[in-house]
């Protein structure tokens, strides 16, 4: 009796599921490749777009290129041409957290080709020569879902520079990995892409290396780049009209990552909702008139009408002050960054400036606790 069989049958019916939806309903896979067609992706499933991945836009216009535009408009590129096609491999690398499995959702989304997104789990068995035969099953499965994309996340974990030290087990499947790269028999050239992303580019094999023509570096943000990040985060959230100066907190984030970004949004989000909290208790009337103002601002159709019983519920909106009050719990909980801000002299006058508009602004808040006879207004503390 086979242990692993409820896990191949789970693996199977959730491919053969996905399949179905994909139109795919009438392929015959092997029983290794039913294991494997659990990691093709659904792109219905996905909800990001190019339109959601701000500051990377040389790297979104090079994977249209090099991969979407060969595998969606095959009329535009020779059949027999051996240049006009797309790579046999392309890899992401860079620091973590500066958007390259977001860029991959998106080409997943964005594609109209089969994705598989490759997890190592997906190909190691315990039993002698299974691992080998799964390797296989997932480009054999690309050829009939060709045109493929292959993603393999972490590739330095999975194909890192071999050396004698490796065991049996993980030099036959790397082996085998880069055979069957080479070697895609039946589909047509330039059908199958393998897409892979690292921390660490250094550490993957240079056999590997050679079969990702296309590298594209995903480095930490410049202030222009932040700017069109910020820009895409907060496109749907609401700031102040008066108070929220984009170009201040791009300029305020230097050394930030775009998963850095999206967490100080939600950190200055949330002090956006303490505060208003606050000032909700400490005077309602005088709250409802502050955040209708900032919402009519904010909300491009916000008129008149603030005393109307059917006037909507006035939204708490962020402010530069929240942002920078938010940058500072984020500095002293990274020292690391904390550190870069302390040694670069060229933004300290940037630094300085907001520091000065967040104090200004804590100073206001604090006027109009007292004037409402209230004792705490912490939102920017």
């Amino acid at each position: 009796m086979d242990p692993d069989k409820e896990k191949k049958d789970k693996a199977a019916a959730k491919g053969s599921k996905l399949l179905k939806r994909l139109d795919k309903k009438k392929m015959t896979l092997t029983e290794y490749e039913n294991r494997v067609s659990g990691d093709v992706i659904d792109p219905t499933e996905l909800s990001i777009g190019w339109k959601d991945i701000g500051g990377l836009e040389s790297v979104i216009l090079t994977l249209k290129e090099s991969i979407v535009l060969p595998l969606t408009r095959p009329d535009l590129f020779p059949e027999g041409s051996a240049l006009l096609r797309a790579p046999r491999g392309l890899l992401l690398h860079g620091p973590p957290g500066c958007g390259k499995t977001l860029l991959i959702k998106a080409l997943a989304k964005e594609t109209d080709c089969s994705f598989i997104s490759l997890q190592p789990s997906t190909f190691m068995d315990k039993w002698f020569g299974e691992s080998q035969k799964l390797v296989e099953a997932v480009f054999s499965l690309a050829e009939k879902l060709a045109p493929a994309i292959i993603f393999v996340d972490e590739i330095d974990a999975f194909l890192r520079e071999r050396s004698s030290s490796d065991n049996e087990s993980s030099a036959q499947i790397k082996a085998q990995f880069m055979f069957l790269w080479d070697g895609f028999s039946s589909a047509k050239a330039g059908n199958i892409v393998v897409v892979g992303a690292t921390n660490r580019p250094n550490d993957v094999d240079q056999a590997i290396l050679r079969r990702m023509p296309i590298r594209c570096k995903v480095g930490l943000p410049n202030q222009n780049q932040r700017t069109s990040i910020l820009t895409a985060i907060l496109r749907n959230e609401s700031t102040s009209a008066t108070e929220f100066d984009l170009d201040t907190v791009a300029a305020a984030t230097q050394g930030f990552s775009g998963n850095d970004l999206q967490e100080l949004c939600r950190a200055a989000a949330m002090r956006s909702i303490r505060q208003f909290i606050n000032l909700e208790a400490a005077a309602p009337t005088a709250a409802a008139s502050t955040a209708g103002a900032d919402g009519a601002g904010a909300d491009s159709g916000g008129g008149g009408g603030g005393g109307s019983s059917d006037a909507p519920r006035p939204k708490a909106a962020m402010t530069t002050a929240h942002f920078l009050a938010a940058r500072d719990e984020w500095l002293r909980t990274n020292p690391a960054l904390s550190a870069l801000f302390e040694d670069d002299d060229d933004d300290d006058e940037a630094v300085d400036a907001v520091e000065e508009i967040a104090d200004d602004e804590d100073d206001e808040a604090a006027a109009a606790a007292a004037a409402n006879d209230n004792s705490t207004v912490n939102g920017l503390d």
